[in-house]
């Protein structure tokens, strides 16, 4: 069969795939994605309808981003770990907002929801931060419209002064600061009278005065809060609560009365009760936690003493609700002779005001051991964020040979480092880390390449002039890490000092690589005449990233040079070019796609394809010969504003049309997803949550249920036995760690296919969860263009878990690999996944349920 045959078989589709009978994949909405043969040609249906149709701008990347964050912290799991991590990935993605458009209206919304993480994750002083700065800000900005199903969603979004003041009342109380906390409470409900938080601002108040010991005044404020509320939650709440209205010790006694008893119960229950014992003990020790004084503290600390076991860690939370830095002292003392359960439990549970005289000496003890509590040591400290605990985290970097490679614990707890001096907001801090260890000509090369990193995170008054001085550093990657953090930072002063010191160090590759990556952060206008000898090259991965920045370049030159390359000999540099060039659509460039067209196949031909529908509003299919012979008669009349404008008019993603019948063919297809590359890799998640059930739609209606390993292992032995000839593949599996079938694309063949029918059968499920390293695997092992990677679950285990390092990560290795990565979420939805195929190019795909 000729290519050209080949190609008209193809369905080009975008958002709407042939389904396998295994399972329908949903797409993002969770509907179900329809069969291609329902598709009809339409160029005269969608041409009559588009006419009356009012023009609708496509959303920007700040109304995307903030839409996407808001979606995930509207929908925040109840509980657990799961809550913790969609907390962590709202935090970053709120974050991004904020440092990626600081002057724009819209950013108080993801300065004050970024806060509202913070806070849930108890980083109260960031939070208060977060939250005062809101306070400062116009917090009335036109909000993101809510989905028809969202309900009271516009609600929960709102901004107003009173849910300022409810949120950061909280992060005062959780510091213990009850005069701030009062205060603030008080302007928020005195102010805003006709608030929602009003109520909930007026018990907490009086919370604040019974902790200040102002009893009366107290019971004055419920009673009002009962008499304009009645029957509102927290107006029954606070009739309630009102016996606490007395001093500490009277409320003390009966609580410890109580559970003196419900723990002679608890310990008589038989091991199958003994959970619901469990909560009923828990129950009253946070009751006593909320009474805080010294006989509180001593009682407390009395039964810590006396327990061994799991039940030693339930004491941990309430005595640092109830006390404060002899507490937290007398818990630290401990942290060498705890389990490591317990140990978490302390370093998770003190706050900065705890420390207050306190030493983190027992912390350095413990990371001296790299225990299992290393990490949650190093978020302490990051939290604690004071110069101690800068100086004792930069002393815990381990100094590794970029040459030699970096073992995956190091890697780690470097990087665990890096990630917590970001969050540091002392001053002191900062200026050790930039003074002293930045700028320390005898400080070892890796801690100041930590600290370069954490600087383009961090606001920090100055950290550009101190990064751009180092860009001239003789240790590369010193000065690449410098490069990539002023392009983080976005600081565009420095395009000339990056585009000087590219061409001072053009034989060091790393640096070129990373300045040319910032660059493209930026407007690199500045930098036009660097980036257009760079596009010469000889590494491909420079070359790559130098003509995606040029596409933000609207000169002739830089469009000229763009179109150049879509003739590269490296398929990354061509990609690339494909991207670049849809921001400036011409003659010139539409003349290069058609010629294009003649030499290529696979995935680089329906990405021509794609261009041209977008830049003629047509449809002519994948053969080249159909498109040459339309554009030699559209040519002189074609108008690249008028096919923009009709663009504009359709809501949605761009269609492709069927050009072809496919029935008795043999096209494969993973979940849906036509697997178009001849250079295809398949990432298989083998986690113990794979062997979990997972519902499956039937193409004739109804549903099964299968586990999730078997449900991967089906679709992926279909997918095996019909890939064409010509195509090399490879097979990665992951769990806590990962493994691949070969080391590298194999080449089609009966003893391939064998080989990989084998692996697929053999997949079993277990162990944590590694997403990123066995992406970096195949992403390094080179020669792939496409991926199709699948998991049920969040990161847990690998070089990186948190969800923004993953894609900052895969962003920086795919900038220049240029590879398209499709996800497919087993049972969930993902916000991981969903981005790691949007910003790579693929297709995200939903499939079963739970």
């Amino acid at each position: 069969m000729t290519r050209d045959v080949s190609f008209l078989l193809i369905v080009v589709l975008l958002g709407a795939f042939a389904l396998p009978a295994v399972a329908q994949p949903r797409s993002e909405s969770g509907s179900t994605a329809p069969s291609s043969d329902v598709l009809e040609t339409q160029d005269d249906a969608d041409d009559e309808e588009g006419k009356d149709e009012e023009e609708i701008e496509p959303p920007s990347e700040l109304e995307t981003l903030l839409s996407r964050a808001r979606d995930m912290f509207l929908r925040l799991p109840q509980r657990g770990d799961a809550r913790t991590e969609r907390l962590i990935e709202c935090e970053g993605l709120f974050d991004e907002i904020v440092r990626g458009f600081p002057d724009a209206p819209e950013v108080s919304h993801a300065l004050f929801y970024r806060s509202d993480c913070q806070r849930l994750l108890k980083r109260f002083e960031l939070a208060a931060a977060g939250y005062e700065e809101t306070k400062t800000r116009s917090f009335t900005a036109a909000k993101p419209k809510a989905d028809e199903d969202d309900g009271d969603a516009e609600t929960d979004w709102l901004i107003t002064p009173a849910k300022i003041g409810l949120a950061l009342g909280e992060c005062y109380r959780g510091l213990h600061e009850w005069d701030r906390a009062l205060g603030t409470y008080q302007a928020a409900y005195k102010e805003d009278l006709e608030s929602f938080e009003r109520p909930d601002c007026m018990y907490w108040a009086g919370i604040c005065l019974r902790e200040l010991g102002r009893f009366d005044d107290a019971k004055a404020l419920w009673g009002e809060l009962q008499a304009k509320y009645a029957g509102t939650k927290m107006a029954n709440r606070s009739q309630s609560d009102s016996g606490s209205l007395r001093p500490p010790i009277e409320r003390l006694k009966p609580l410890v009365v109580e559970f003196e008893e419900q723990w002679a119960s608890y310990r008589k229950l038989p091991f199958k009760q003994k959970k619901s014992g469990e909560r009923q003990v828990q129950v009253v020790l946070a009751k006593i936690g909320d009474v805080r004084c010294s006989a509180t503290e001593m009682f407390l600390l009395q039964k810590f003493s006396a327990q061994g076991g799991a039940e030693k860690q339930w004491f941990v939370k309430p005595l640092l609700s109830a006390g404060g830095s002899d507490a937290a002292r007398a818990l630290l003392d401990t942290l060498d002779k705890v389990s490591a359960a317990v140990q978490r439990e302390i370093l998770g549970g003190i706050q900065r005001f705890h420390m207050k005289g306190n030493s983190v000496a027992p912390v350095a003890a413990l990371l001296n051991r790299r225990s299992a509590s290393t990490t949650p040591a190093l978020e302490f400290l990051g939290r604690m964020g004071t110069l101690n605990a800068a100086k004792l985290m930069v002393s815990t970097v381990v100094e590794v040979n970029a040459k030699k490679g970096v073992d995956p614990a190091t890697r780690t707890l470097n990087g665990t480092v890096a990630r917590m001096l970001r969050q540091l907001t002392d001053k002191e801090a900062w200026s050790y880390l930039v003074e002293d260890v930045l700028e320390g000509a005898r400080t070892p090369v890796t801690r100041r390449r930590i600290v370069a990193e954490a600087l383009g995170y961090a606001r920090v008054a100055g950290a550009a002039e101190v990064l751009e001085k180092y860009l001239s550093h003789k240790d590369s990657a010193l000065a690449s890490t410098c490069a990539s953090s002023l392009g983080r930072l976005r600081v565009q002063d420095a395009v000339p000092s990056l585009a000087k010191q590219i061409q001072k160090r053009l034989r060091d590759e790393s640096f070129v690589r990373a300045a040319v990556e910032a660059l493209g952060r930026l407007d690199p206008t500045p930098a036009e005449g660097v980036l257009a000898v760079l596009t010469a090259n000889r590494s491909v991965p420079v070359r790559t990233l130098a003509v995606r920045a040029l596409g933000k370049i609207d000169s002739p030159t830089a469009k000229a040079k763009v179109i150049e390359a879509l003739a590269d000999p490296a398929w990354q540099v061509r990609k690339s070019a494909l991207h670049a060039c849809q921001a400036f659509p011409s003659v010139p460039l539409v003349d290069a796609l058609v010629e294009r067209m003649k030499k290529e196949d696979g995935a680089l031909l329906l990405d021509i394809v794609k261009l041209l529908i977008t830049f003629t509003g047509v449809d002519r299919g994948p053969n080249p010969l159909i498109w040459e012979e339309y554009w030699l008669v559209a040519r002189d009349t074609w108008d690249a504003a008028s096919v923009a404008g009709v663009s504009k008019k359709r809501k949605g993603s761009l269609t492709f049309v069927k050009k072809a019948s496919t029935k008795g063919a043999e096209s494969p297809t993973y979940f849906g997803v036509e697997i178009i590359s001849k250079r295809v890799a398949f990432i298989i998640d083998v986690s113990g949550s794979m062997s979990g059930p997972v519902k499956v739609e039937k193409e004739g209606g109804g549903s099964d249920q299968t586990t999730k390993i078997e449900l991967a292992k089906n679709e992926l032995i279909g997918a095996i036995k019909k890939l064409r000839k010509g195509t090399h593949f490879n097979i990665v599996r992951f769990s806590t760690g990962y493994s691949s079938m070969a080391k590298k694309l194999q080449k089609l063949s009966k003893k391939s296919v064998k080989q990989a029918l084998q692996f697929a059968r053999g997949l079993g499920a277990g162990g944590g969860t590694n997403i990123f390293d066995s992406l970096e695997f195949t992403l390094e092992a080179g020669q792939v263009d496409t991926i199709f990677l699948l998991s049920d679950g969040a990161p847990s285990a690998g070089k990186f878990t948190d969800t923004t390092r993953i894609l900052e990560e895969i962003a920086r290795l795919n900038a220049t690999s240029q590879v398209t990565i499709h996800t497919i979420a087993v049972g969930f939805d993902s916000e991981l996944m969903r981005r790691l195929a949007e910003q790579n190019d693929g297709n995200y795909i939903v499939v079963g349920g739970r």
